[in-house]
């Protein structure tokens, strides 16, 4: 196209031509370019992680150096660090969950002691997570606010790659999912539930399971008896009403705005496993049950 060629003259001097060669005639053509910046033109921050304790798994934290440098300050605190993930926890490029032992402010948010570094391995583009944060974050509706910035990461001396630095999901009255964080001592309690395929803990204690969907209660993390009636009864009778289509119910227990946002978001992400696991749901004390935040 015009745009490409004017692209080309212009960056000439920092372009690589790969050639394809047809089977067909042996004729050699370029198939596409790749344009190699100046990497100064570029603002990534870089994370350096040393560990000082033992070697990163996925089962406990590692105590580790963690190193912040961008063109503005840089930084080094402590901090505890472990693979996450399921099915990603087994590729190559591993993600982190990272733990403070203080609270701290990353890219102007507000202080917080867990952040995650996103590995991003099956998207090439490494767009695809940022996209559908950025999305979550513009919307009317979805009221979570994520932190979203590629970082450059090296652990001990070995460069690891561009990751996504964004929130560990969790209840905090400073931020993060946006529920009370006190008054535990009722039956009927804020909450914050991860769908999943698998259940964490002890089914009926820590989780309960309605169609094929199981419901893992993440606040709060030692729920009473009662209170896990609670909020079984709430989810389980909110499920009923809609596979019985009745929508004034539904709408009294479900904030709609929030599953409708939810969904386009999921659907334009092409997030197949939405449906039924891999997502949130939570509520305030005295409100609706809400959608999200959405999953990684």
């Amino acid at each position: 196209t015009d745009v490409m060629t004017s692209l080309d003259q212009a960056l000439k001097d920092k372009i690589v031509s790969l050639p394809y060669k047809n089977n067909t005639n042996n004729d050699e053509v370029t198939l596409y370019s790749i344009y190699i910046l100046d990497s100064n033109a570029i603002d990534i921050p870089l994370i350096r992680i040393s560990t000082i304790t033992s070697d990163i798994n996925l089962e406990s934290y590692a105590t580790a150096s963690f190193q912040f440098i961008d063109k503005t300050k840089q930084f080094t605190r402590e901090c505890q660090i472990k693979i996450r993930g399921n099915s990603t926890s087994t590729y190559e490029k591993k993600p982190y969950k990272l733990r403070f032992n203080k609270a701290i402010s990353l890219f102007g948010s507000n202080k917080y002691k867990n952040w995650v570094l996103l590995a991003d391995y099956l998207d090439p583009s490494l767009i695809r997570n940022y996209t559908a944060l950025s999305l979550e974050n513009n919307s009317n509706y979805l009221s979570f606010h994520h932190t979203n910035k590629h970082v450059e990461v090296e652990i001990d001396g070995i460069y690891q790659g561009v990751y996504l630095l964004t929130d560990q999901v969790e209840t905090n009255p400073s931020g993060r999912v946006n529920i009370e964080v006190t008054n535990l001592g009722s039956e009927q309690v804020p909450f914050l539930l991860e769908r999943d395929k698998d259940g964490e803990g002890i089914y009926g204690v820590n989780y309960f399971t309605i169609g094929i969907t199981n419901y893992i209660i993440k606040y709060p993390e030692n729920p009473t008896p009662k209170q896990f009636n609670y909020i079984y009864d709430y989810v389980s009778s909110l499920y009923e009403n809609i596979t019985e289509g009745n929508l004034n119910e539904v709408k009294l227990h479900l904030n709609l705005n929030s599953l409708y946002e939810y969904v386009i978001i999921n659907e334009l992400m092409v997030n197949i496993d939405s449906n039924w696991k891999s997502g949130y749901l939570y509520k305030p004390l005295t409100g609706k049950l809400e959608f999200g935040p959405v999953w990684d």
